[in-house]
């Protein structure tokens, strides 16, 4: 476990560049470990929830949408956040219809494979819901971690602002129709 945050935490704060005001790596790690306990807080209160539709809504967008930015921001800077700048992050559309694919993509790639655990015979129960366990565990972490690069690059464009990030440039001016020297004779 203390390897894994030792690594995610080391992920996140090579996707988000910016070095200005950056903590060492114990404390992004600890206050990524916070944030993480708090997400398992809100993903345990989808119990409560009387619908199946609130219950995926909570555990794969409203509470990954909350707290993930939160959460690789302070793998970069601690409790100094730069709320401004999470803040719009969470905010952004962009944002939130990354999250809401991610938590399409995974929900459906659980249902489609717990519907080939219909198709199973007695013999192989074990080796299919092995399988099947550690594919759905890799889809899930692959879009997530998709979903994390998604949110580092949203945290550059909010920090050189969208419109220099994705600068538009001017239409080519077209040839005066008096002129003709484009070699026409």
């Amino acid at each position: 476990m203390i390897v894994a945050l030792a690594v995610q935490t080391g992920m996140l704060r090579s996707l988000i560049r910016n070095d200005a005001r950056r903590v060492r790596p114990v404390w992004g790690a600890l206050a990524l470990l916070l944030w993480g306990m708090l997400y398992l807080i809100a993903a345990e209160l989808q119990d409560y929830l009387p619908s199946q539709i609130l219950k995926w809504l909570l555990a794969w967008v409203a509470a990954p949408a909350i707290f993930f930015p939160f959460a690789a921001a302070s793998a970069v800077w601690g409790w100094r956040l730069p709320w401004r700048r999470v803040l719009r992050v969470v905010c952004a559309w962009r944002w939130w219809l990354g999250v809401l694919l991610v938590g399409a993509v995974g929900r459906l790639a659980e249902s489609y494979f717990d519907g080939l655990r219909a198709y199973e015979y007695v013999w192989d129960v074990g080796l299919a819901a092995g399988l099947k366990m550690g594919a759905v565990d890799m889809l899930e972490t692959g879009v997530w971690i998709l979903l994390l690069g998604w949110l580092a690059v949203l945290f550059d464009m909010n920090g050189r602002g969208i419109k220099s990030a994705v600068e538009v440039s001017a239409p080519l001016p077209l040839p005066e129709s008096g002129n003709d020297s484009g070699g026409n004779a």
